[in-house]
């Protein structure tokens, strides 16, 4: 009996450091994975017009993100669009470096990664969300977001816009500069102002240095407490 009862406690036990194990994991995975909208024109919904993008008509919206010292992760981008005046598919939505010229001002430079993860036949009048794959924005710095199509696609979709300018939230901005391209992003136009693209941004918080710290407090914590408990049972 006594050896039943002995048995019984230590899988409790077991139990018990799992339950804490889990609830720590699930924790952490939350406080990396929150996502938050830090900019957006799509609320409410005050469309100015749409720009058609084709596969040699390519438009790029910029954007400047905030302070945070460690940066961002973007995590997606949702656009308003209207019906599709041809729709086969291939529209695609990418994030860019930006490139200052003397003689365009700033433009888009080298893409970020790869094509944001969302559907290629946005037919329909609609929002339509685009999930970024480890796509990290630096601090205080303009950046582009760029819709197209790749070719060969006669597709011709439509994206709206605004007559706003500038928008700024939770300190990313906006900033109402276009730029286009009529050879599908080899070249880019001189960036404009007066529109900015219906569009929201959304990023992943990237923890500071000092809540790592907290973190791992908290994860050499649970371990203290883990084993104080077996050695009060060891004694026992």
């Amino acid at each position: 009996m006594l050896e039943t009862e002995k048995l019984i406690m230590n899988f409790s036990a077991a139990l018990r450091r799992r339950a804490w194990l889990g609830f720590f994991a699930l924790g952490v995975a939350g406080f990396a994975s929150a996502q938050t909208t830090v900019v957006s024109t799509l609320s409410p919904p005050l469309i100015g017009g749409s720009d058609g993008i084709t596969m040699n008509n390519w438009r790029a919206n910029q954007f400047t993100t905030g302070s945070a010292l460690t940066g961002y992760d973007l995590y997606s981008a949702t656009l308003q669009m209207s019906v599709a005046t041809i729709d086969q598919g291939n529209f695609f939505v990418g994030v860019y470096t930006n490139s200052n010229n003397i003689i365009t001002g700033d433009t888009p430079g080298l893409q970020l990664g790869i094509n944001l993860i969302g559907t290629s036949s946005p037919g329909s009048a609609g929002q339509n969300t685009y999930i970024a794959s480890s796509i990290h924005l630096d601090p205080n710095t303009s950046y582009w977001l760029v819709e197209g199509v790749m070719p060969i696609t006669l597709s011709m979709y439509n994206v709206n816009f605004e007559s706003i300018n500038p928008v700024v939230t939770d300190v990313w901005t906006l900033t109402g500069k276009s730029s286009y391209t009529g050879n599908n992003g080899l070249t880019w136009g001189f960036s404009v102002t007066g529109t900015i693209g219906m569009m929201s941004l959304q990023m992943v918080n990237v923890p500071e240095p000092a809540e790592f710290g907290l973190v791992a407090g908290v994860a050499g914590l649970a371990g203290c407490v883990v084993a104080r408990r077996r050695k009060l049972r060891q004694k026992a």
